[in-house]
C-alpha cells in the first residue's frame, strides 16, 4: 500500500521538518496551503481541511496539529507519535450484498411513502383508511392489512401480508417479495428496520441496488466454546454491549443490523475464535509499536476511543490548560483493546497505558485481567480517563521494557501466558485474583478417565494421559466455559472462577492405577471403571482386555466352551 503523510506550513507553528524526520513508513509532503494534489491510496493528514481542499477520495486519517499544538505539551512528540500510528492502517473485509429495489413499507407516514417512491418500488401496507385515500390512484401498490411474519434474508424477503390488496382486490394471505422491510410489527435484523421510520427510511435508500457490507466480526467455530453437542459452554461474547450475539445450536448468531464494530466480542474471547475485522489484534499491537517509537522522554501509551475526539476538539475550543504528552494510539471503540494490548504496551517500555473512553456502554473486562496481571507481580501503570482528567492522571510503578517484539502464540490467552512468563522475573506479590475468564477445574474419585472432558475443552486446558492413568490440567488456558462440567458423565468436575498465578503451569489434578490389556499390552482402562463396569455388566475376565482384543476373547471363550461341551458329549 503507498502511503502518504501531508504537512501544512499554513495550518500550525509546529516544527514540520521534526516531525517528518520521526516518520519512517510513508512519503512526507510538506505544503504552504491545504490545496495539494494527492495520488496515494493512504493518506494521514495534518488538518482537516486538507482533503477537502483538495478533493481527495482515498482512504485516508486526521491528526489535526492545531489542536495537537494548542492541547498538548511536547506537541511534535504527540503528532509523529500519532501519525506513525496512525499509519498502521487495515482494510476490513466487505461484501457486496444484491438488495434490488423492491420496499414494503407498514406505516401510514404518506410523506416517507413519496420519498421511498421516488427510487423504489414500494409497497404499503396499512389498515388506516385515511392514508389508503391519500395514496389513490395507487402508484404504490397497497395492501390494507397487517404484516404476520417476514422470512428469508436480506435482499430476499418473503413478506407474508394477511389483507386485501386494494389494486387487485385479492384477499387472504398475500406473498410479497422485497429486498428490504420497514414495520413495527417485526423481529430487526439485517434489512429489516423497525425502528425510528425517518432513519429506516434513510438506510433502505441508501441500500437500493446493492450496498457494501463490512464484515466487522468472523468467527471460526472449530475453536469456538460457546456450546458442543447442544451443551452450552462459553458465555463471555454474549455480553455484547448491543446485545448483538445470542447463542444459535452450537454456535453464535450474530445480528449485523445492531452490531456497531465495537470489538468487544474479539477482544473477550481467550481462544481468539472471534476476529475483529476492523481492528484486528496484530494491527493494534503494530499500532502500539508504532506509537511507542516516538522521541518521547516519558512515554504513556492512550487508547483513544474515535468518539472521544470531540473532547478534546472541545477542550482546544475552550482554551484549556496543556495537557501532559501522550502516545495517541485511536480505535474504534475502547471495548476493542484487549488485556494482550494493555500488557504489550506496558512491557514494550511505555511509562504507562491509559485508555480514554467516550459516553458509549464500555466493558472492562479485559483491562481488568491486565490490572490484575501487572499487581500480581507488584507493578501498576494503567488507567481510565476522559479526556479533561488526563493532566490529573499519575501512574504506578511499571516493569520496564521486557519485550523486543509481539508475544508468541496462535490465541489470545496463549499470548497472555508468553508475557506472564517475562513477568516472572520478578518476584510474585499476590497470587489470586476472582475473575471470571479464568477457571481452575477439581476432578473427584469418581472419574473414569472417559476422555469426555479432554475432547470438549476448546482450549486444550486437559488433556488425558492413558498411558499413566492421569488428567493434566494447564490452568492457565482455561477460561471456564464449564463444557468439561457439563459433559462429564460421572458429575466428577467441579470448577472455580479464579487466577491463581500459582497454578499456571500444566499440573496432575486426577490419577488412578491403569489396567493393561493382558493381549497386546495396550492401556485402556482404569481401575476405577474396571471395578463400576464388573458389577454393572456382570463380566469380569472379558474386561481386562483393551476394545480390540476382547471381540477375540469372548469369541474364543464361547469357542473353547462348545469344544468343551463337545468333548464331554463324545465321552457319553
Amino acid at each position: 500500500m503507498h502511503k502518504c503523510v501531508v504537512l501544512c506550513k499554513g495550518c500550525t507553528g509546529l516544527n514540520l521538518d521534526k516531525i517528518a524526520s520521526k516518520i519512517s513508513d510513508a512519503e512526507v509532503i510538506i505544503v504552504n496551503d491545504c490545496k495539494v494534489k494527492v495520488e496515494y491510496s493512504f493518506v494521514v493528514f495534518g488538518c482537516p481541511a486538507i482533503p477537502h481542499a483538495s478533493g481527495y477520495s482515498g482512504n485516508y486519517e486526521i491528526v489535526d496539529l492545531r489542536m495537537v499544538e494548542s492541547l498538548f505539551e511536547n506537541p511534535e512528540d504527540v503528532a509523529s507519535a500519532w501519525i506513525n500510528s496512525s499509519l498502521v492502517f487495515s482494510e476490513p473485509e466487505v461484501e457486496s450484498v444484491e438488495m434490488g429495489y423492491d420496499i414494503v413499507y407498514e406505516g401510514d407516514n404518506v410523506e416517507i411513502i413519496s420519498e421511498l417512491a421516488l427510487n423504489a418500488n414500494v409497497t404499503v401496507v396499512t389498515s388506516n383508511v385515511e392514508t389508503i385515500k391519500s395514496l389513490y390512484p395507487f402508484r404504490v401498490r397497497v395492501i390494507e392489512g397487517r404484516i404476520e411474519d417476514v422470512r428469508g434474508k436480506v435482499g430476499n424477503f418473503e413478506v407474508i401480508v394477511d389483507g386485501v390488496d386494494v389494486t387487485t382486490q385479492k384477499r387472504g394471505k398475500i406473498v410479497v417479495k422485497a429486498g428490504q422491510v420497514i414495520t413495527p410489527h417485526a423481529e430487526e435484523k439485517e434489512g429489516v428496520f423497525t425502528g425510528d421510520e425517518y432513519r429506516a427510511a434513510l438506510k433502505a435508500v441508501n441500500n437500493l441496488g446493492s450496498f457494501i457490507r463490512i464484515k466487522a466480526v468472523d468467527v471460526n467455530y472449530h475453536v469456538c466454546g460457546t456450546a458442543k453437542s447442544g451443551i452450552p459452554g462459553c458465555s463471555l461474547c454474549l455480553s455484547c454491549p448491543t446485545g448483538s450475539i445470542e447463542r444459535y445450536n452450537d454456535g453464535l448468531k450474530i445480528n449485523l443490523e445492531s452490531c456497531t464494530g465495537c470489538g468487544f466480542c474479539a477482544a473477550v474471547c481467550p481462544v481468539s475464535a472471534i476476529r475483529n475485522t476492523i481492528l484486528p489484534s496484530e494491527v493494534l499491537l503494530e499500532k502500539i509499536d508504532a506509537a511507542l517509537s516516538a522521541e518521547s522522554e516519558k512515554k504513556v501509551v492512550a487508547f483513544v476511543c474515535q468518539n472521544a475526539l470531540g473532547d478534546f476538539y472541545e477542550m482546544w475550543r475552550n482554551c484549556c490548560e496543556k495537557l501532559p504528552p501522550v502516545l495517541p494510539v485511536i480505535v474504534p471503540c475502547i471495548n476493542s483493546v484487549s488485556e494482550i494490548h494493555y500488557l504489550y504496551a506496558i512491557l514494550r517500555g511505555a511509562d504507562g497505558v491509559v485508555a480514554i473512553p467516550c459516553e458509549c456502554e464500555v466493558r472492562y473486562d479485559a483491562l481488568e485481567i491486565a490490572k490484575a496481571t501487572l499487581e500480581a507481580f507488584g507493578f501498576d501503570g494503567i488507567r481510565v480517563a476522559r479526556a479533561a482528567e488526563l493532566k490529573d492522571v499519575d501512574f504506578g510503578n511499571v516493569p520496564g521494557k521486557l519485550l523486543d517484539s509481539p508475544p508468541e502464540g496462535e490465541t489470545k490467552r496463549q499470548k497472555w501466558l508468553y508475557m506472564v512468563e517475562r513477568l516472572m522475573a520478578f518476584p510474585l506479590r499476590k497470587d489470586k485474583f476472582q475473575i471470571k475468564q479464568f477457571g481452575k477445574i477439581e476432578i473427584g474419585d469418581t472419574c473414569t478417565l472417559c476422555r469426555a472432558c479432554a475432547s470438549f475443552c476448546p482450549a486444550n486446558a486437559i488433556v488425558r494421559d492413558i498411558e499413566n492413568g492421569r488428567i493434566l490440567f494447564t490452568h492457565a488456558l482455561c477460561f471456564a466455559c464449564n463444557l468439561c462440567v457439563g459433559v462429564c458423565p460421572e458429575n466428577a468436575i467441579k470448577l472455580e472462577n479464579v487466577l491463581d498465578f500459582n497454578s499456571l503451569a500444566e499440573s496432575v489434578v486426577f490419577e488412578d492405577e491403569i489396567i493393561r490389556c493382558p493381549s497386546c499390552g495396550k492401556p485402556h482402562i482404569t481401575r476405577r471403571a474396571y471395578e463400576k463396569i464388573r458389577v454393572l455388566s456382570k463380566m469380569e475376565n472379558a474386561l481386562l482386555f483393551c476394545p480390540d482384543c476382547r471381540p477375540r476373547v469372548i469369541l474364543e471363550s464361547i469357542y473353547e466352551e462348545i469344544m468343551d461341551e463337545r468333548g464331554r458329549r463324545e465321552k457319553l
